[in-house]
Protein backbone atom coordinates (compact mmCIF):
# COMPACT_ATOMS: atom_id res chain seq x y z
CA UNK A 1 0.00 0.00 0.00
CA UNK A 2 0.77 3.43 -0.69
CA UNK A 3 0.11 6.03 2.25
CA UNK A 4 -2.26 8.46 1.24
CA UNK A 5 -3.74 7.95 -1.96
CA UNK A 6 -7.24 7.59 -2.79
CA UNK A 7 -8.50 3.94 -2.92
CA UNK A 8 -8.99 3.87 -6.81
CA UNK A 9 -6.12 4.90 -7.48
CA UNK A 10 -4.48 2.47 -5.18
CA UNK A 11 -6.23 -0.42 -6.46
CA UNK A 12 -4.66 1.06 -9.86
CA UNK A 13 -1.16 1.03 -9.01
CA UNK A 14 -0.88 -1.34 -6.48
CA UNK A 15 -0.49 -4.24 -9.53
CA UNK A 16 1.51 -1.99 -11.48
CA UNK A 17 4.15 -1.48 -8.53
CA UNK A 18 3.95 -5.48 -8.25
CA UNK A 19 5.27 -5.31 -11.89
CA UNK A 20 8.17 -2.87 -11.67
CA UNK A 21 11.34 -3.69 -9.82
CA UNK A 22 13.29 -0.33 -10.41
CA UNK A 23 13.49 1.69 -7.84
CA UNK A 24 13.23 5.20 -9.58
CA UNK A 25 10.40 3.90 -12.06
CA UNK A 26 8.52 3.00 -8.61
CA UNK A 27 9.00 6.33 -7.59
CA UNK A 28 7.97 8.11 -10.61
CA UNK A 29 4.75 5.67 -11.12
CA UNK A 30 4.03 6.84 -7.24
CA UNK A 31 4.48 10.34 -7.59
CA UNK A 32 2.44 10.11 -10.71
CA UNK A 33 -0.71 8.37 -8.65
CA UNK A 34 -0.49 10.67 -5.69
CA UNK A 35 -0.46 14.01 -8.49
CA UNK A 36 -3.94 11.70 -10.24
CA UNK A 37 -5.22 12.01 -6.61
CA UNK A 38 -5.19 15.29 -5.50
CA UNK A 39 -7.08 16.43 -8.99
CA UNK A 40 -9.83 13.38 -7.76
CA UNK A 41 -9.75 14.75 -5.10
CA UNK A 42 -10.38 18.75 -6.19
CA UNK A 43 -12.38 17.34 -8.18
CA UNK A 44 -14.57 15.52 -5.83
CA UNK A 45 -14.53 18.97 -3.37
CA UNK A 46 -15.52 21.28 -6.02
CA UNK A 47 -18.58 19.31 -7.56
CA UNK A 48 -22.49 19.80 -6.19
CA UNK A 49 -21.89 17.18 -3.73
CA UNK A 50 -18.53 19.38 -2.32
CA UNK A 51 -20.34 22.35 -2.21
CA UNK A 52 -23.37 20.85 -0.37
CA UNK A 53 -21.06 19.04 2.31
CA UNK A 54 -18.78 22.17 2.66
CA UNK A 55 -22.34 24.03 3.32
CA UNK A 56 -23.47 21.55 5.49
CA UNK A 57 -19.91 21.77 7.40
CA UNK A 58 -20.04 25.54 7.84
CA UNK A 59 -23.39 24.88 9.77
CA UNK A 60 -22.49 22.51 12.08
CA UNK A 61 -22.48 24.36 15.06
CA UNK A 62 -26.18 25.71 14.37
CA UNK A 63 -27.15 21.84 13.21
CA UNK A 64 -24.95 20.45 16.36
CA UNK A 65 -27.53 22.49 18.25
CA UNK A 66 -30.97 21.70 16.69
CA UNK A 67 -29.97 18.52 16.03
CA UNK A 68 -30.41 19.21 12.47
CA UNK A 69 -30.01 21.13 9.00
CA UNK A 70 -32.52 22.20 7.28
CA UNK A 71 -32.34 22.37 3.31
CA UNK A 72 -33.57 26.23 3.22
CA UNK A 73 -30.34 27.03 5.03
CA UNK A 74 -27.83 24.53 3.26
CA UNK A 75 -29.07 25.57 -0.29
CA UNK A 76 -28.65 29.53 0.61
CA UNK A 77 -24.87 28.59 1.76
CA UNK A 78 -24.38 26.79 -1.54
CA UNK A 79 -26.24 29.91 -3.47
CA UNK A 80 -22.98 32.06 -2.27
CA UNK A 81 -20.18 29.88 -3.53
CA UNK A 82 -22.32 29.60 -6.49
CA UNK A 83 -22.23 31.87 -9.72
CA UNK A 84 -25.93 32.80 -11.30
CA UNK A 85 -26.19 30.39 -14.13
CA UNK A 86 -25.08 27.41 -11.77
CA UNK A 87 -27.29 27.89 -9.11
CA UNK A 88 -29.08 24.61 -7.38
CA UNK A 89 -32.31 24.42 -5.99
CA UNK A 90 -33.58 23.04 -2.93
CA UNK A 91 -34.73 19.83 -4.45
CA UNK A 92 -31.43 19.03 -5.54
CA UNK A 93 -29.48 20.06 -2.51
CA UNK A 94 -31.57 17.54 -0.25
CA UNK A 95 -31.31 14.42 -2.68
CA UNK A 96 -27.17 15.03 -2.34
CA UNK A 97 -27.71 15.39 1.47
CA UNK A 98 -29.85 11.98 1.26
CA UNK A 99 -28.41 9.94 -1.65
CA UNK A 100 -25.25 11.33 -1.98
CA UNK A 101 -23.95 12.26 0.95
CA UNK A 102 -25.54 9.34 3.17
CA UNK A 103 -27.72 11.62 5.67
CA UNK A 104 -30.42 10.73 7.08
CA UNK A 105 -33.42 12.69 6.44
CA UNK A 106 -36.52 13.53 8.86
CA UNK A 107 -39.52 16.09 9.65
CA UNK A 108 -38.83 19.40 11.55
CA UNK A 109 -40.77 22.38 12.14
CA UNK A 110 -43.67 23.31 10.02
CA UNK A 111 -43.20 19.87 8.68
CA UNK A 112 -39.90 20.84 6.67
CA UNK A 113 -37.24 18.31 5.60
CA UNK A 114 -34.54 17.94 7.44
CA UNK A 115 -31.35 16.44 7.71
CA UNK A 116 -30.65 14.52 11.19
CA UNK A 117 -26.80 15.97 12.64
CA UNK A 118 -24.42 13.44 12.59
CA UNK A 119 -21.24 14.34 13.41
CA UNK A 120 -19.09 11.08 12.35
CA UNK A 121 -20.56 10.81 9.31
CA UNK A 122 -20.44 14.99 8.96
CA UNK A 123 -16.55 14.27 9.68
CA UNK A 124 -16.46 11.05 7.03
CA UNK A 125 -17.44 12.90 3.95
CA UNK A 126 -15.22 16.30 5.31
CA UNK A 127 -12.31 13.93 5.21
CA UNK A 128 -12.94 12.05 1.99
CA UNK A 129 -13.86 14.86 0.13
CA UNK A 130 -10.61 16.95 1.44
CA UNK A 131 -12.69 19.68 2.61
CA UNK A 132 -10.98 21.68 5.83
CA UNK A 133 -13.44 22.28 8.54
CA UNK A 134 -13.42 26.25 8.29
CA UNK A 135 -15.42 28.66 10.55
CA UNK A 136 -18.78 27.76 10.86
CA UNK A 137 -21.76 30.50 9.48
CA UNK A 138 -24.70 30.66 11.40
Amino acid sequence: RVPGLELRVQQIIQPLLVCVEEEVLRATLIEQAREIGSVIRDERRESRDGLVLRAMADLWMQAEREGYWTVKDVTRVVKLTLPEQHQVNESKVGGTMKRKLGFRSGRGPGNTVVYMWDQKLLNDRVAAYGLLQREPVV
